[in-house]
């Protein structure tokens, strides 16, 4: 009996496009992952304080391109001062950044940071915490979607929709 996924050069899906995008995504997948069981330790171990936003800094995006978009040129990063348990002050700025800024000057946020480590702290937000493993797992899933439809020949669709008609 014929295998309907062999073509006579070889399987169906397994072209250098195809295992390229499905080893990439698979990767991304895993990282994410890692990422997330990370975060969930940190989590597991993090104390929670209120912090305040102490000043806004401004970084040019890197990206040369971006300076001809408009509203992209510049990445606004909140800086948080906050209290630890035992009373030591700590300044960090979040990781995450935005194009227009989403706090202002003494406005309040909810902190996590680890004890053991207070300089390894987060704002307490859904993407403070979880942006970049959300971020990986995203893309990741969406090369290994591409690294599996792609092959099956996006070219071919509208012969094959208007065949069905």
């Amino acid at each position: 009996m014929r295998n309907p996924r062999f073509n006579g050069r070889g399987f169906r899906g397994t072209s250098f496009f195809s295992v390229f995008f499905r080893g990439i995504g698979l990767a991304m997948l895993a990282g994410g992952l890692i990422y997330a069981v990370v975060i969930l330790a940190f989590i597991g171990r993090a104390a929670h304080t209120e912090g305040t936003i102490v000043r806004i800094d401004s970084v040019k995006n890197a990206v040369p391109f971006m300076d001809q978009v408009k509203g992209s040129g510049v990445i606004y990063y909140p800086v948080v001062q906050f209290k630890t348990q035992d009373g030591k002050t700590i300044d960090f700025r979040a990781a995450s950044g935005s194009q227009r800024p989403r706090f202002s000057v003494g406005d309040s946020v909810s902190v996590m940071y680890d004890p053991a480590n207070p300089s390894d702290s987060r704002i307490n937000s859904l993407w403070g915490v979880w942006g970049a493993p959300l971020i990986l797992l995203g893309i990741g899933a969406l090369f290994l979607l591409l690294g599996f439809v792609a092959p099956m020949g996006f070219g071919n669709m509208p012969k094959r929709l208007s065949r069905e008609k």
